[in-house]
């Protein structure tokens, strides 16, 4: 609650409260006054000057008598008694009345000696004084009161909270004057209150009973320790704060000792352990599902490299582990092989990095090898650990094919050549035939264009087609699905299930086109995406096929001894690429994935890719090549 805030809520509680001189200015210069105990018996001196004058009066005529008279007391016995006058008038019938007896007369008592009077006090009221007929304390002004007391006000009792004159000695909370806010209780200023106080303006930090609005950091109570901002307890900060003892992290205001795990703030992310950060922790820690890199307490972004811990030796890049790594990475140990970002020490094989094929013995990249290797079907030529030769094609990480911004022509066959069909022959035949260049040649006519036959990318444009599609359309690559080092299990899996994703889309035939899964393939493109999921690119790829020459580029797959060793038909096994001729004929002009079970993946005119028995009518099986 800001400063403001206060003084609202303490003019809606009804405290009319003065703004009188500060505690510090007021004990300085003494323009609080009190009232002193000589002021106090100004009544008691005038009330004793009245009686004073009167007991003087009477002790005077005492005095007086004493002086000028001799004893001239009267006793009974000497009396002369007298006899009734008798009335001249003869009707009075008026009988006298017995007299009475006289009584003694008291003993005259001793004068008492006169007092001497008080002189008269003539001070005169100003300032704050405590009236004791009312049991106010007012303001008077030239000995004439100006108004009650409202607010706090310095006496030689102390500092008093004062309402319409009267003192509130029950009052216990917060009161304001010009010089701050302060902390009341039973009436009076608590100069020796420090640190948090409830009240019914919430919880304040107070430094020598006054609020400390200039106060931002943690203070303790009974309750634990507290976030304070500007002076005031808000119950609504979370985050990290810091005191002489250290750096805490505050999870609604309060200082959370349970909490373990990451915090940040305006220089980073910091590793904190019960509740406060732990300068001295240097490794990997989990947070969320995320692991890492700390060092000094700090979440180092900048690290990249191995770490280990009780689970084993981890890739961090960019201070995270990276459960997707899997390839060979260093660190001042040397050199490792990761699968899922871990090292794996069970593996011993060849794997790839930027800087070239390896072989890896038990997880480590051995420079001391030389010689050959041979992982079952591949035989590798290494020389110092690095692998210099294959007789097969490697797993590769990334696969990168031509552009597909060719020009089309009776050259060509495939998707792009479908929308030009689409454009000017109004069809979708996937040939571009000596019909569809007479065509072209009349769109290029009709639209200005050089009258070639040709389909460039200006003509395409004018089509209607976009320029993403000229260089992107038919050169579709399915992403890797294995990682580096993957086992023969994992590749022959990724084969099968895109070879199953086209299948499950839709996807049609067309001869030369091998697109992404619900367009168009035919069967060597189907074989294409599926090598590429796996890590293997061939020697021809999906751009090649694009042309009419490599309309049965299943034949140059069987005929590429890179793709493979050839295995029996009794050995057949899923992922093994089985090749097919029709009856009677030893051309190659057809492929499959054997998937087990007797069937095969493939796409088939008129059926698109499917499920379906290894057996197909018409055609025989020619050879069969075990990629993996």
């Amino acid at each position: 609650m800001k400063k403001q805030q206060l003084a609202a809520l303490c003019l809606a509680a009804g405290l009319a409260l003065t703004g009188i001189t500060s505690p510090v200015s007021a004990a300085q210069t003494g323009t609080g006054i009190s009232m002193s105990a000589d002021s106090t018996s100004d009544t008691q001196t005038s009330s004793s000057k009245k009686e004073g004058t009167a007991t003087n009066s009477e002790s005077n005529s005492a005095n007086q008598s004493n002086t000028d008279s001799t004893d001239t007391t009267i006793f009974p016995e000497q009396a002369v008694q007298t006899a009734p006058i008798r009335s001249e008038d003869p009707t009075d019938t008026t009988k006298p009345s017995e007299p009475t007896e006289p009584t003694d007369p008291s003993e005259p008592t001793d004068p008492t000696e006169p007092s001497n009077p008080e002189k008269p006090d003539t001070t005169v009221k100003n300032g704050v004084c405590y009236d004791e007929d009312t049991d106010t304390w007012n303001i008077y002004k030239d000995g004439e009161l100006a108004e009650p007391c409202n607010g706090l006000y310095d006496t030689e009792e102390g500092w008093l909270y004062i309402v319409d004159g009267k003192f509130q000695k029950d009052y216990t909370g917060l009161a304001e004057n010009g010089a701050g806010w302060w902390r009341i209780v039973d009436g009076k200023v608590d100069f020796s209150c420090n640190g948090l106080v409830d009240s019914e303006y919430g919880w304040w930090y107070l430094r020598s009973g006054r609020i400390d609005f200039e106060y931002t950091g943690l203070a303790q109570n009974e309750y634990g320790w507290w976030y304070i901002e500007n002076g005031g307890l808000y119950f609504n900060a979370t985050g990290l704060a810091q005191n002489e003892y250290g750096w805490f992290y505050v999870r609604n205001s309060k200082v959370d000792f349970g909490f373990t795990g990451l915090a940040n703030n305006e220089v980073g992310w910091w590793y904190v352990r019960n509740g406060q950060i732990d300068f001295s922790y240097n490794g990997l820690m989990c947070y969320f599902d995320t692991w890492w890199k700390i060092t000094g307490g700090k979440v180092d972004f900048d690290y990249t490299g191995i770490v280990p811990n009780e689970y084993g030796w981890w890739r961090v890049k960019n201070g995270q582990i990276d459960f997707s790594f899997n390839n060979i990475a260093s660190n001042e140990y040397g050199w490792f092989y990761l699968n899922g970002g871990k090292v794996d020490f069970a593996f011993t094989g060849v794997a790839e990095n930027e800087n070239g094929w390896w072989y890896i013995r038990n997880g480590i990249l051995d420079f001391t090898i030389t010689g050959n290797y041979v992982d079952g079907i591949r035989t590798y030529n290494v020389s110092n650990g690095r692998v210099i030769g294959c007789n097969f094609y490697l797993p590769q990480t990334s696969i990168i094919l031509p552009d597909g911004g060719y020009n089309l022509s009776t050259a060509n066959i495939g998707l792009k050549v479908i929308k030009v069909n689409q454009a000017v022959c109004g069809n979708s035949s996937e040939r571009y035939t000596s019909s569809t260049a007479s065509a072209v040649k009349t769109f290029q006519r009709t639209h200005g264009l050089g009258v070639t036959g040709i389909v460039d990318i200006t003509t395409w444009k004018a089509m209607g087609y976009s320029e993403y599609d000229w260089y992107n359309l038919g050169t579709y690559r399915t992403p890797i699905k294995v990682f580096n080092g993957a086992t023969r299990e994992y590749r022959i899996n990724a084969m099968l299930q895109t070879a199953a994703e086209y299948a499950s889309a839709g996807t049609k035939y067309k001869v030369g086109c091998s697109g992404t899964p619900g367009t168009y393939v035919d069967c060597s493109g189907l074989i294409y995406q599926c090598l590429y999921a796996a890590g293997i690119n061939p020697a021809s790829n999906i751009v090649d096929h694009a042309l009419a020459i490599y309309e049965y580029t299943s034949a140059n797959l069987a005929a590429d001894n890179r793709l493979g060793i050839e295995v029996a038909s009794y050995d057949l096994q899923p992922g093994d690429l089985v090749f097919y001729a029709k009856n009677g004929k030893s051309s190659v002009c057809h492929i499959a994935i054997y998937a087990g079970n007797g069937c095969i993946y493939d796409s088939w005119p008129g059926i698109g890719v499917s499920y379906r028995s290894l057996n197909i009518s018409g055609y025989h099986t020619v050879k069969i090549r075990r990629a993996f």
